[in-house]
């Protein structure tokens, strides 16, 4: 699904580039005093156009991994250790809300005016809530890895008793 909003907006932003294009086109029929100012601004708009579409191409393939992941993670899991997957995704979650909270919270204008009452500078709280927003980040890839690791040793540990068992009822 996201993927889809992702290619629309590609699409969107392509379909508003020709237009773009068109108009500066139009304007450059009109005469060639102000060529260099267009011709810069219509290649800042490609090239902004070139970063948006870059940017929703790696996030759709970084989503789509993500779902890979997932789903070959919760099909090689045991119905015994599904209840940490399941847990390790609502984390994930939640940790994924904050993120936005805070990203949302630190785009606010009170915040860079409260910074300048307080720091003397106005991106200060700004820096802060980057350093914030990846730290939350680390956390969430260890508790990632520290819950994959924990489910594999646990389904270890289950496979090794399970052995262990059979063994002993055979004799």
């Amino acid at each position: 699904m996201i993927a889809w909003a992702c290619l629309a907006s590609v699409a969107a932003a392509a379909a508003q580039n020709r237009s773009d294009t068109r108009a500066d086109d139009r304007a450059a029929a009109a005469g060639p005093e102000d060529d260099v100012e267009k011709d810069n601004a219509g290649h800042e708009r490609r090239l902004k156009l070139n970063i948006i579409v870059l940017t929703v191409t790696v996030l759709v393939a970084i989503s789509q991994a993500f779902e890979l992941a997932k789903a070959r993670l919760l099909e090689h899991t045991s119905d015994d250790m599904l209840p940490i997957i399941l847990s390790l995704f609502a984390e994930l979650t939640l940790l994924g809300f904050i993120g936005v909270a805070l990203f949302l919270a630190f785009q606010l204008h009170a915040i860079a005016r409260l910074s300048e009452r307080l720091y003397g500078d106005a991106s200060k709280i700004d820096e802060l809530g980057e350093t914030v927003h990846m730290v939350l980040f680390l956390v969430m890839v260890l508790f990632l890895a520290q819950a994959v690791a924990l489910a594999r040793v646990g389904e270890a540990s289950r496979r090794k008793w399970r052995s262990w068992e059979a063994r002993t009822t055979e004799h």
